[in-house]
């Protein structure tokens, strides 16, 4: 048994072939083609917002180099701060600046000699720690990894500044 579609069935189907394959391929090319311009966008907004962020970024890590090169300053002219009071002088450092979680000022030998806030790790020695091999070996500061605090339980890093008679 044969099925005999009508002429209109026919044209009904040609029409909607016609009509939806066009739009097919025209919609097919718009999402390529607009998916390959988002991508670029996505692309150069994420670069520019790393720029930016690695410029804030670099201000914070200036701001504490600066302040211990100013302790340096004051620790090393006797003038300014007598010896027997350069831990209170730390203290109200790490006071006015949170950035500070603690500041240490070891000997050449790399034991601790000044210390804020408290004085309970006095005498200790640091010379087997990274960041006094690194800063006395090659003079600059140094940036330690970052890893979480032992007194904040937040991200932390260590930085060590060479001074005349230690760091």
């Amino acid at each position: 048994m044969r099925v005999h579609t009508s002429l209109r069935t026919m044209l009904t189907w040609s029409f909607i072939l016609v009509a939806v394959l066009p739009l097919l391929i025209v919609g097919w090319i718009s999402l390529w083609s607009l998916t390959g311009s988002m991508e670029r966008e996505i692309t150069e907004k994420n670069f520019l917002l790393a720029k930016s962020l690695s410029g804030e970024v670099e201000k914070l890590l200036k701001e504490p180099l600066n302040r211990l090169k100013q302790i340096e300053d004051a620790v090393d002219n006797k003038s300014i701060i007598p010896v027997n009071l350069i831990g209170v002088y730390l203290g109200s450092v790490v006071n006015s600046y949170p950035i500070f979680e603690r500041i240490e000022i070891l000997d050449q030998d790399g034991t601790i000699i000044h210390s804020a806030p408290g004085e309970e790790k006095l005498g200790y020695s640091m010379s087997g720690q990274p960041f006094f091999r690194f800063t006395n070996t090659l003079q600059r500061p140094y940036w330690s990894p970052t890893f979480l605090s032992t007194q904040t339980d937040q991200p932390t890093l260590t930085l060590s500044v060479p001074f005349k008679k230690g760091m």
